[in-house]
């Protein structure tokens, strides 16, 4: 009963510091819509800061949980890149309201991300990197990859997942012609075959 009213108001805490940001955002109007009494956030949560702080943590704890599974898994590196995309790309699917948030943290030069981050990832956030340079170095390894720096993969990987979620309010034009539910079906598996076709070895002529 009690993890389920910390839920609600974690949800909650979501959605209302997306649409007012953290400064707009009032603990009676999250208490409102989680339907509890302000009280019961205090309890949970000591302060707006804590509630904002933890809102975040759960989310990158999650995103986090998701690409180290991704680069865990048993199979080759364009396999595990592949798994990477559609795991990011459904977690932003599930939670489409999340760079929207994200982009308000950023914006006030992100200093509670930095926290979290600290705190979720910590020393850990090279070797995750590692990681994904190593996937891309075992590629190489085994011909089936060219030498690509792996920086800017990642990078182009991340946008290109990410991307269309935060542009949503200007993509609506295009989007209408092809379809909301499609182009979201789609999406993923354009991503890999642009990446791929970047990242895989090309045959000489």
């Amino acid at each position: 009963m009690k993890q389920a009213a910390r839920k609600r108001i974690l949800d909650a805490a979501v959605q209302v510091f997306i649409d007012k940001g953290f400064d707009g955002a009032r603990v009676e109007t999250i208490a409102r819509q989680a339907k509890v009494n302000k009280a019961m956030i205090y309890y949970y949560f000591s302060s707006k800061d804590q509630l904002y702080y933890q809102v975040l943590k759960t989310t990158f704890t999650r995103i986090m949980e998701r690409i180290v599974g991704a680069m865990d898994q048993e199979g080759s590196p364009s396999d595990r890149i592949q798994q990477m995309v559609r795991l990011w790309h459904g977690f932003l699917h599930e939670n489409w309201h999340l760079p929207k948030l994200i982009l308000r943290e950023l914006a006030n030069g992100a200093p509670v991300l930095h926290q979290v981050l600290d705190e979720v990832v910590g020393k850990d956030r090279e070797k995750i990197a590692q990681r994904f340079t190593d996937n891309l170095a075992e590629g190489y390894r085994k011909g089936s990859m060219r030498r690509v720096d792996p920086i800017h993969t990642m990078l182009s990987l991340m946008g290109m997942v990410a991307f269309p979620f935060i542009a949503i309010p200007v993509m609506e034009p295009l989007l209408a012609s092809k379809g909301g539910d499609q182009f979201w079906q789609e999406r993923p598996d354009a991503i890999i075959d642009l990446l791929l076709q970047g990242i895989q070895q090309r045959e000489i002529s």
